[in-house]
């Protein structure tokens, strides 16, 4: 079997770009356009060091997907990348970033990622099977397949085994307690449940964008807050969820939108995990976030923080900004902020009911808050639809 020549075929067939490895180092590469050094194979190393057996895959927060398959030989048969959205410069910048290349080389990687083929994850799955079958003589692992399915095809999902939630609270508190204990299999379960999240969503689905697009930034904001309690660094997590909100915006249909709701969810979901994992001592964040989170129509200051948990004040916000990167003030108002969001999209109260049902003593400071936090006033980002 000659590897080269079937993996030049397998270019020329798909428009996917592929390379052959041994030792860490490339053999041979197709298109001998592709950007260099190989984003494919840079995204898959750490999925490559934590995946058993012959088939792997990994598709980056931008949507950039890759896939490796180990050859019998000791090879390995990198495809990708390719892209599930098309990318802009932006995207490039991103990319350059983590291979840390100079940002100089924008418009070089701009022009690599406008030529790869746009493509579902569902597709590049089907095509890598294809390729495992011809490296290996088998199709891939029903684990590596279950793998697949489980973790970014909700159309070809298994039904969960779960029971359905009763109503749509409490479809969003299981949601919701899933991305904060960063249980992604029990996220997945939701998500593959077209009932429950029609129940959790009521008729946006059969409605104009503008809703669902609320209905976006709000879920934005609690799935955010969520991976906060879960012990994500509150300058992560509002930089993540502002930055899917961006993406959002750009999107067009209603199939994309909902596509980028459920990798949203999804991606807070494993930050939480891997926080809970490798960082114990966010304890006090969550602490800090799940008492905040109830008691957001309060006045919260941090004396009264500190004693409702037991906390002397100075460790309390010390510490606090620390492990969050914030302030503890600012955390408070940034999480009075994201509520406020959420009522001036959902609902007709006026503004000044919404300031003193957030515990602000006057409609100004409530103003002010909201502008340093958002960069916008209440009014203007209710009458914009929260863009």
């Amino acid at each position: 079997m000659n590897a080269t020549m079937l993996l030049q075929d397998f270019q020329h067939a798909t428009g996917i770009p592929v390379a052959l490895y041994h030792g860490g180092r490339p053999d041979a590469v197709f298109p001998d356009t592709t950007f260099a050094p190989n984003y494919a194979y840079h995204l898959l190393r750490q999925a490559l060091a934590e995946t058993p057996g012959s088939f792997v895959f990994h598709v980056s927060p931008d949507f950039v997907i890759a896939g490796a398959v180990r050859a019998p030989d000791g090879s390995l048969w990198v495809a990708g990348p390719v892209l599930e959205y098309r990318g802009d410069r932006a995207t490039a910048l991103r990319v350059l970033a983590d291979l840390r290349e100079p940002a100089a080389r924008a418009d070089e990687l701009a022009g690599f990622l406008a030529r790869v083929p746009g493509m579902s994850f569902g597709r590049f799955i089907r095509l890598l099977a294809l390729l495992h079958l011809v490296a290996t003589g088998e199709r891939p692992s029903e684990d590596a397949r279950l793998r697949a399915v489980r973790h970014f095809a909700p159309t070809e999902a298994v039904r969960p085994s779960k029971p359905l939630p009763a109503s749509s609270e409490e479809y969003e508190r299981r949601l919701l307690a899933a991305i904060e204990f960063g249980r992604t299999v029990e996220l997945l379960d939701l998500l593959r449940d077209e009932r429950a999240i029609a129940a959790g969503m009521g008729a946006v689905a059969n409605a104009e964008l503008r809703p669902f697009r609320n209905v976006f930034v709000m879920g934005a904001s609690f799935a955010s807050r969520a991976a906060v309690r879960g012990g994500v660094g509150f300058a992560e997590a509002t930089e993540a969820a502002d930055d899917y909100v961006r993406r959002m915006e750009a999107l067009t249909g209603f199939t994309e939108v909902y596509e980028l709701w459920r990798r949203m969810l999804i991606d807070f979901t494993e930050r939480a995990g891997r926080c809970r994992r490798l960082n114990p001592a966010s304890r006090l964040v969550r602490e800090v976030s799940a008492h905040v989170d109830a008691r957001l129509g309060e006045k919260l200051t941090a004396n009264g923080i500190a004693a409702a948990l037991g906390y002397n004040r100075s460790y309390l916000c010390r510490r606090f900004a620390q492990d969050a990167g914030v302030t503890l003030t600012d955390f408070v108002h940034a999480q009075k902020v994201d509520e406020a969001k959420r009522l001036l999209l959902s609902t007709d109260r006026p503004i000044v009911d919404i300031a003193t049902s957030l515990g602000f003593a006057t409609q100004n400071h409530f103003q002010t808050v909201f502008r340093t936090v958002a960069g916008t006033t209440p009014g203007a980002y209710r009458t914009q639809g929260g863009r």
